[in-house]
């Protein structure tokens, strides 16, 4: 099975739906859990802002 997507730099589109790029990573409990993901003592918000631009988007693991 192939899953195609437009990995943007404010929207993840797939073919039925999309959802925004940004995550945020916090050290500790934000205010709202909310759209989090807590992961190895981290907490991670989806929808925050915009990913910055890069030229290669594999030079860092946020894509």
């Amino acid at each position: 099975m192939n899953i195609g997507i437009d990995h943007g730099y404010y929207v993840i589109k797939t073919r039925y739906s999309s959802f925004p790029a940004g995550i945020t990573e916090y050290s500790h409990e934000p205010y709202t859990l909310q759209n989090t993901l807590e992961y190895g003592g981290k907490y991670f918000v989806c929808g925050t802002g915009r990913q910055p631009i890069l030229r290669n988007k594999t030079e860092n693991d946020n894509y």
